[in-house]
């Protein structure tokens, strides 16, 4: 990141996802600490991206979806 770049360093960022959603539309950088996922489970996955589609389909293998 570069130093002109504006970044903001936010805690309990699971509880604070409002926070995190409003500096990444405005273009910061964000840097989120967290107490625990478990057992949510963050997996990226680009809609228009094929690679990334499978991916995030190798990745849910065995997975039980509603």
């Amino acid at each position: 990141m570069a130093d002109t770049e504006k970044t903001v360093f936010i805690t309990g960022s699971t509880h604070g996802l409002a926070f995190v959603k409003r500096y990444i539309s405005t273009s910061w950088n964000v840097i989120g600490t967290l107490e625990a996922l478990s057992p949510f489970k963050i997996i990226t996955l680009g809609v228009s991206d094929e690679q990334s589609v499978v991916e995030a389909a190798r990745q849910l293998e065995g997975c039980s979806l509603i």
